[in-house]
């Protein structure tokens, strides 16, 4: 009987383990804790006892950001620290394998766990520094030109780094001007956007983490250019009007308003008298009309000069309307962005027309200006033997904070993308089988590619604005 019984218990115990339904957990085996730093590796082993057939082996950690699995098999697995976490990492080892008992085989679960703690001191990474040279700076928005400041970094030992520009009130921008210039110095150019006070936080990344900062202070100032303004209240007689200027510099807006002199009453005089005293006499009243034709001739003589006098306003105002010039004296355009510059006043003849830098900034026959690339050309023509000229400044439109990026399977990197104005973006992935992306709004008009490591592999992402298709190609590679 008792043969009997221990059979069927084993042919349950058999049936269970083909069907996956009966698994026994064991407490875990000795494990030991670490303390490491940022950028360390180390091994860890399953310490699996060798009796055991084992089937599957698990290696886990409860925070991939921090500490990162890079290896395993089922004797071993290699860890990477990436970044400082206050509490302690644990690393598990689940595994399986099968026993016997009562003349049956079954399945049962083990599992040993490792505690990481993570010192904030050595390490790659784990420290940096980052200062501006200089701490601020003063700008025109009329002229266009940009300031360049130099940052300066300690990077301690990390494998790839990138820098972030974030504007409190948007009066400038910054962009990166040596992508691969020598470690620990760098530069960027600043340039005005709006007048202001402005403070940039620049941010040094590491290995895909922000390890330092360092504060710009900004002022930006405009030497304003105004229009010929328009008329906004017309005088009248006894009343007066304004007049409102506009500045022309891009960014700015500025307005100021002058008053336009009233025009003169016009006098009424009644045309009769009361007559106070009925008993006058006829060379009485005679004498009084005399006095008034007088009276009426030295009024309608004053009205005279007052007409030569407005005439001769009128006179200088078309003289100086006639005056040949620029629609425009400067401007700021973007890559393959058009302006039309006319000439104001001008008479009939030839007009030539001219670009200094034509790789920049092109002019065809009408004064039709077309953006070629980032920089500034003086585009000029001449007519009636006069040469007037308009400053064009050609600015890019975004840029990304860098163009070659490396990460490991599994992590994320982010790229700064700062727009010059309000755009929208998006990405093509080349192959999409080794990243990912993901788009994240910044303050402003900025974006964060986010990108994730899917497999080991280089590929590329083009970046492609909605203003003006320019194109940005970021190279990949996931180690």
């Amino acid at each position: 009987m008792k043969n009997k019984f221990g059979k069927l218990y084993g042919f349950v115990l058999a049936l269970s383990f083909f069907a996956g339904l009966f698994v026994v957990s064991v407490p875990a085996s000795a494990a030991g804790s670490y303390t490491l730093a940022v950028g360390d590796e180390t091994t860890l082993y399953s310490n699996i006892p060798s009796r055991y057939a084992v089937t599957t082996v698990n290696w886990t950690s409860n925070n991939y950001q921090a500490v990162e699995i890079t290896q395993h098999t089922n004797s071993y697995c290699k860890i990477r620290v990436n970044q400082y976490f206050s509490s302690p990492v644990i690393i598990s080892c689940n595994y399986y394998y099968i026993d016997s008992f009562g003349g049956a085989s079954y399945m049962r679960q083990g599992y040993t766990d490792f505690t990481i703690y993570i010192s904030k001191s050595g390490g790659t990474g784990s420290t940096g520094s980052m200062t501006v040279s200089p701490s601020s700076v003063s700008l025109d928005l009329a002229d266009g030109k940009p300031k360049v400041v130099t940052l300066k970094y300690d990077k301690g030992t990390a494998k790839t780094w990138n820098f972030g520009f974030l504007s409190e009130n948007g009066c400038v921008e910054l962009w990166e001007v040596w992508a691969t210039g020598p470690i620990g110095t760098d530069e960027a150019e600043v340039y005005a956007k709006k007048p202001g006070t402005d403070t940039v936080t620049c941010i040094l990344y590491a290995d895909g983490q922000e390890i330092a900062s360092a504060k710009l202070n900004v002022n930006v100032i405009c030497s304003h250019k105004y229009d010929e303004g328009v008329v906004r209240v017309q005088p009248g007689p006894g009343k007066e009007g304004s007049m409102v200027y506009t500045c022309q510099v891009e960014g700015c807006g500025d307005q100021y308003e002058v008053s336009i002199p009233a025009l003169p009453e016009e006098k009424k005089e009644d045309s009769e008298k009361e007559e106070n005293n009925k008993e006058e006499s006829s060379k009485e009243e005679n004498s009084s009309k005399g006095n008034d034709k007088e009276k009426n001739s030295k009024e309608n003589t004053n009205t005279s000069k007052k007409s030569e006098t407005n005439k001769k306003n009128q006179s200088d105002k078309v003289t100086e309307k006639n005056i040949v010039k620029l629609s425009k004296e400067s401007a700021t355009i973007y890559p393959g962005q058009k302006l039309s510059l006319n000439i104001k006043n001008a008479k009939s003849g030839k007009k030539t027309w001219s670009s200094n830098k034509p790789k920049v900034a092109s002019v065809d026959a009408n004064g039709k200006v077309t953006a070629k690339k980032p920089g500034t050309a003086i585009i000029s023509v001449k007519t009636g033997g006069k040469t007037l000229t308009c400053r064009v400044t050609v600015r890019k439109v975004f840029t990304a904070s860098s163009s070659n990026i490396s990460v490991s399977k599994g992590k994320k990197k982010t790229v700064t993308v700062t727009c010059s104005k309000k755009l929208k973006l998006k990405y093509v992935i080349k192959n999409k089988k080794i990243v990912s992306c993901a788009w994240k709004k910044m303050k402003g008009n900025n974006y964060k590619l986010i990108i994730r490591g899917k497999k080991k592999g280089k590929t590329s992402i083009t970046l492609t604005n909605s203003f003006n298709q320019e194109k940005i190609k970021l190279t990949v590679k996931v180690r």
